[in-house]
């Protein structure tokens, strides 16, 4: 029995503290009604209580909504009751929904790529399956919307030679399935006190020997801290730093704004012209000190190998991820020099300028950004295409399966 979370906002997207004895009381009135039509192992969860907090918890806080009331429910018959009053509802499945872009994408393709059928409930209630035999309208939409590793430390003036060797590596799509590669710039004083480094990891799915072509390569480069290991496949997120108690997953209320872009390669000069701007802005702001810029370079032969046509994501064709990304406390101001100028503003002004640079040496006339990475202000065509069929299309099914738009808070298609 597959479990469904469905976060609801009844009323509206009302502020919880805002809340008057007579919101309070239309509240108490719906979980009343409800109750009863849930199933034994259902909750409805109120502010103030853990399941509420744990449902409510964000990767980050900025542009968050506010939640009032929230359903664990259990069933799939839970969530044909739900639906119907519900203004909001989100699957477990979104990221997969969204591409579903990792490790593993050139051996298996993309997360999507995986389903090959869904039990969906629509925002009337009602209860479809979908397949390739099964409203294939909405299973094409529905897709779309042993490691040995080392890891080296280079410094700012390795970057084009770094660069262009990952770039030899990625071949324009025809990197091999069994090695990854994903650099962050970073600020560590302990190797360079005054600029950001370039954080290297080499993935690679197989023995030490076979790997050597590839890491050999980089120890050539002079790396100024090195590091050799093996691991499970589980065992990357630990790696990488995105288990549960590292940074990049706290629960602190953050607001985490990424500003990604697709692209086919490296462009040396763009690419050292964004490591300056990051270089600059999170140097000048401590506030900031903690910000990364990811470049993520997997295997794309089996993402590729499904026509561009098969399902609704967009952007089969570009190589790698790139994606700055600044973790800022909510208010945080700048120092006084700036006058107090807010920090999430200088985080995405300056995001948006590392992303413009990379788009204009990229060569492409058409912007590209993963769905999953998006802060929110980017265009349709951005997110899902630019194609005129493909946006058509998106939006026919959006006006036949979900005519009220209940599920459009994040990256609607309107």
């Amino acid at each position: 029995m597959q479990a469904y979370m469905l976060f609801l906002s009844a009323f509206g997207f009302i502020p919880v503290k805002a809340l008057d004895k007579c919101q309070s009381q239309k509240f108490s009135d719906f979980a009343r009604a409800l109750g009863p039509v849930l199933s034994p192992g259902a909750s409805i969860n109120f502010p103030g209580t853990d399941e509420f907090a744990n449902a409510t918890t964000r990767f980050s806080a900025y542009g968050a909504p506010d939640f009032a009331v929230t359903v664990d429910v259990a069933t799939e018959g839970d969530v044909d009751n739900v639906l119907p009053v519900s203004a909001s509802a989100h699957p477990l499945l979104g990221p997969g929904l969204g591409g579903g872009h990792g490790w593993n994408q050139g051996r298996y393709g993309l997360g999507l790529d995986q389903i090959v059928e869904a039990n969906l409930v629509l925002g009337d209630g009602s209860r479809i399956v979908v397949s390739e035999d099964s409203h294939a309208d909405l299973f094409w939409g529905l897709r779309g919307a042993g490691h040995n590793f080392g890891i080296y430390t280079f410094t700012q003036d390795k970057l084009e030679a770094l660069f262009g060797l990952l770039d030899s590596f990625v071949a324009d799509g025809a990197q091999p399935v069994e090695l990854r590669h994903w650099v962050t710039f970073m600020r560590v004083p302990e190797i360079d006190p005054i600029h950001a480094v370039l954080a290297t990891w080499i993935v690679y799915e197989g023995t030490p020997e076979r790997a050597s072509p590839y890491t050999s390569k980089m120890e050539a480069l002079g790396p100024a801290t090195t590091t050799f290991n093996t691991t499970a496949y589980p065992g990357i997120v630990v790696l990488m730093g995105m288990d549960r108690g590292a940074v990049s997953c706290l629960e602190n209320g953050d607001h985490v704004l990424r500003f990604p872009i697709d692209v086919r390669g490296y462009n040396l000069t763009a690419h050292r012209a964004a490591y300056t701007i990051f270089d600059e802005v999170s140097g000048a702001y401590p506030a900031l000190s903690g910000a990364t810029m990811l470049n993520e370079g997997y295997s794309v032969r089996a993402v590729q190998a499904v026509p561009a046509d098969n399902t609704a994501y967009p952007d089969r064709f570009n190589n790698l991820l790139l994606s700055a990304s600044f973790r800022v406390k909510p208010n945080a101001a700048a120092e006084d020099a700036t006058g107090g100028m807010d920090m999430d503003q200088i985080a995405i002004e300056a995001g948006l300028k590392i992303r413009r640079t990379l788009f204009e040496g990229g060569g492409s006339p058409d912007l590209y950004t993963y769905v999953n990475y998006g802060l929110g202000l980017e265009t349709l065509e951005n997110y899902y295409g630019y194609e005129d069929w493909r946006l058509a299309r998106l939006r026919e099914l959006k006006a036949k399966y979900d005519p009220d738009r209940k599920f459009s808070f994040y990256a609607p298609i309107e």
